[in-house]
């Protein structure tokens, strides 16, 4: 532990007199992954959060070549997942990561390791609190002068106030990467009502605790005087862990067969069927429901086996169903294995058929978890697979199946939409034991089902799909349009889908972005964004003419806060518009990007993803913009929640007088499936940093996706 100690020293002869003085001290080549995240921290939490780490963690695992797994909550961890051999990392953060709150924490953990062929590998994967703790304290002396007293402690994007209600309470800080100072300051009103102020920096470390104490010492000089004294004592947090628990959702796991399967009984098999209940804590609830159970001899389609006594369980074997059920009194964890015995599985493959049996199991902090076993009765060759969803887009998808048995047969698969009779063919490539066939041609949005094939011989599972909707943007020729200061891009009474700067420049009475029916592709008007100085003489401030998917959030002096990001599930290959351009010479500039003299760029974005997003006012966007801050969207492939994107970059004027068709291919960097949409024109690239040409100006119009 480290302690500094600051001292104010003033005399108590009046408030004028206060003076300071401060004194500073200072498959074959695959292999199995069993991964567990944790959280730690040496905190002992009073106040209350938000979210405990489980319910907002994000877990990421990278190969050599990128991003390959994303879960977005510890519940969607598998028990264990397979990996090409080679080595890997794994990191997770948990909780919200915001500048300053007495409520939100932030976790973060990263780990390498490696997989080795045909081995089993575990990583235990520590998340740890990456705040810069802080708590304030008053010690009653001060009270001998001050009648009121509170500290204010920022950094450079929020503030949180500490009076003496608050002690016991930790403010948490998330400093930005190359800020490593909290500023401080003690404001009090003296007992003769005079005002007093001292402020000073904190230079502080992530992953570390500050006790702030302040005191006042009456030091009986010739003068009357004393001393308000600042205590800092910094606890670095790693020297001192006690782990927070993090609950799992109970894992359902078949004995040497995966659950997400059909598992595949030949007619008349008599081989033992084996799965475990695994739980973080004691198991209460473990329910079987079939339809089938009364045909097999059982008094009901539902049984909790953790409700029958000894008798019971023994009764339940005899009819085909042994339960082994522990409890580690030492670490809390429960552990059931059920075994449907020969008896029973003789029953259930005397005739082909499906027969799935749903398990559902909780435990004690109300965790629960459901799997369904899903025995396929047959002596077809062959099983259809359900299709993965990232391999299904609007028009295409990809169909998956395995063999049972070798056969040489010719493998492939029928389909066809559903409700529709007639089959359609196809011949598949084939890969070990699986094999898959891709189609094309489909209707966008529409169900289709489809069965494996070895010869003429048909699996008796149908798998169902379908395809993505071909997503278009409302409003997309911005004929509506509502309101006057600010001019809104929607009509009266519909939703709010794009927005534009309007919000900011509208309390100079001015829109940066409005209709124009002088010129339109289609329609009776197109939007025009016009950049200009907005403000009164040269107070003021440049203002580049925008569009956006989102939402203006609110004006912050004269900056702006912007919510970006509207729900998107589609998968477009490319975005065409109609667009004119013509660019001004640069008269303002706050940036080395673009310097005055030079002819302004315009720009048109887009891009898809899956983004973690930031919440504000109890809504998630995909991206905060921050222009005070210089918080803006990244479009690199450093930016691993951007699936897809793609820009239109204008440095010159565009040909002729109209609006001429343009088209901005997207680069898909992953196969995920996005959630959400970002979308940005200016007529000013740079504007987000106040620069750019007062008489640029861009229109456009028709703006729709393209699919292939």
């Amino acid at each position: 532990m480290k302690r500094y100690i600051k001292t104010f020293v003033f005399a108590t002869l009046s408030s004028s007199m206060l003076m300071g003085c401060i004194n500073d001290l200072e498959k074959d080549s695959e292999g199995s992954l069993n991964l567990h995240v944790g959280v730690r921290t040496d905190v002992s939490v009073k106040t209350k959060t938000n979210t405990s780490p489980e319910e907002n963690c994000v877990v990421k695992i990278y190969s050599k070549d990128g991003l390959i797994r994303r879960y977005n909550s510890l519940a969607e961890i598998p028990t264990s997942m397979m990996l090409s051999a080679g080595g890997y990392k794994v990191n997770a953060t948990a909780g919200d990561s915001v500048p300053a709150s007495f409520n939100n924490r932030y976790f973060r953990g990263e780990e390498p390791f490696e997989i080795k062929a045909g081995q089993p590998t575990a990583v235990d994967l520590v998340c740890r609190i990456v705040n810069s703790l802080v708590t304030v304290t008053f010690d009653m002396s001060m009270n001998e002068v001050f009648s009121s007293y509170k500290v204010e402690i920022a950094n450079a994007n929020g503030e949180l106030v500490f009076t003496p209600e608050h002690k016991d309470s930790i403010g948490y800080f998330m400093n930005q990467v190359d800020a490593k100072v909290l500023n401080y300051k003690l404001i009090a009103t003296t007992i003769n009502g005079g005002k007093f102020e001292r402020s000073g920096e904190l230079l502080v470390e992530p992953t570390t605790r500050y006790d702030l104490a302040f005191s006042y010492k009456n030091d009986d000089t010739s003068t009357g005087g004393g001393s308000l004294n600042l205590t800092i004592d910094t606890t670095p947090l790693e020297q001192n862990e006690s782990e927070i628990p993090v609950y799992l959702r109970p894992q359902i796991k078949g004995d040497q067969f995966d659950l997400a399967r059909p598992l595949q009984l030949e007619l008349g098999s008599v081989i033992p069927v084996s799965f475990s209940i695994a739980t973080s804590s004691k198991l209460t609830a473990a329910i079987l429901a079939c339809e089938s159970f009364p045909n097999w001899g059982f008094a009901s389609k539902e049984i909790d086996l953790r409700k029958l006594d000894n008798t019971q369980l023994e009764e339940l074997q005899s009819q085909g169903i042994t339960v082994l059920n522990q409890h580690n009194a030492a670490n809390g964890t429960g552990y059931m294995q059920v075994t449907l015995e020969s008896t029973l599985i003789s029953q259930i493959t005397a005739v082909e058929g499906v027969f799935p049996i749903t398990i559902t199991a909780k435990d004690e902090n109300e965790k629960q978890q459901s799997a369904t076993l899903q025995m396929l009765v047959s002596n077809a060759t062959v099983a259809t697979l359900n299709p993965i969803e990232s391999s299904i887009y609007t028009n295409r998808a990809i169909l998956r199946g395995e063999t049972i048995r070798e056969t040489d047969e010719i493998l492939g698969f029928r389909y066809r939409e559903q409700g529709t009779s007639d089959w359609t063919s196809i011949i598949a490539e084939r890969e070990g034991t699986a094999f898959y066939a891709s189609i094309s041609g489909l209707k966008a949005g529409a169900t289709y089902e489809y069965q494996a094939m070895a010869g003429e011989g048909a699996s008796t599972i149908t798998a169902t799909f379908t395809t993505e909707s071909m997503l278009q943007l409302p409003n997309n020729s911005f004929e509506d349009w509502s309101g006057s200061s600010p001019l809104l891009i929607f009509g009266n009474g519909q939703e709010m889908f794009w927005d534009s700067g309007n919000h900011g420049s509208a309390t100079m009475s001015k829109n940066v972005t409005t209709p124009d029916e002088s010129i339109s592709h289609a329609g009776a008007r197109s939007i025009k964004l016009q950049s200009q100085f907005v403000g009164l003489g040269i107070i003021g401030k440049f203002a580049a003419g925008n569009l956006f998917v989102g939402k203006y959030l609110k004006t912050d002096g004269t900056d702006g806060i912007l919510g970006w990001g509207r729900p998107f599930a589609s998968r477009p290959s490319a975005l065409r518009g109609y667009i004119k351009y013509r660019p001004g010479t640069v008269d303002y500039s706050s940036t080395d990007k673009i310097s005055k003299g030079d002819l302004d760029k315009g720009i048109v974005y887009i891009a898809l993803g899956d983004w973690a997003g930031e919440e504000y006012d109890g809504v998630n966007w995909s991206q905060i913009v921050k222009t005070k801050q210089q918080q803006f969207f990244d479009p690199s492939p450093a930016n691993t929640g951007t699936i897809a994107y793609g820009e239109y970059e204008l440095s010159a004027a565009t040909e002729g007088e109209q609006l001429i068709e343009f088209t901005i291919p997207l680069d898909y960097r992953d196969t995920r499936k996005p959630i959400s949409l970002i979308l940005v024109a200016s007529a000013s690239k740079y504007g987000d940093y106040f620069s750019g040409s007062s008489s640029s100006t861009m229109w456009l119009d028709s703006l729709e996706f393209i699919y292939e």
